[in-house]
């Protein structure tokens, strides 16, 4: 919600798999007078991360869609550079960096560094 992207261009879906806790009631809270955010509710967990997945996207609307754990942050820009990337150079994927922070502070996955993929189209 605190993303710099225009709010027109961004559509939250909250997926709550059957959470134990207050979820329920805290994600109905936020929602409430927010048309662009959307939330379901599963009654027990689902065991597994396809079906929540599944919803989300048989949901969605947007023209991109981008999956976040509750435990994942985004920088205030993270979402609007990934778009400007996508929109920019005509792709359909885009990844940003990803770091892991532990009780020290946080480490980079080297996986994620920044490298150029170039754009292939596939042939019949």
């Amino acid at each position: 919600m605190n993303q710099s992207i225009e709010q027109d261009h961004l559509e939250v879906l909250l997926v709550n798999d059957g959470s134990r806790d207050n979820n329920s009631t805290i994600i109905n809270e936020i929602i409430q007078n927010k048309s662009k955010i959307k939330a379901f509710h599963f009654p027990i967990p689902s065991g597994a991360s396809g079906k929540p997945i599944n919803i989300g996207l048989q949901n969605a609307e947007g023209e991109y869609v981008i999956f976040a754990d509750p435990d994942d942050l985004f920088t205030e820009n993270g979402i609007e550079l990934l778009y400007q990337q996508a929109q920019g150079h005509d792709i359909d994927i885009v990844m940003g960096t990803s770091k892991v922070f532990n009780s020290l502070g946080y480490y980079q996955y080297t996986i994620y560094k920044k490298r150029h993929v170039p754009h292939y189209t596939l042939q019949k």
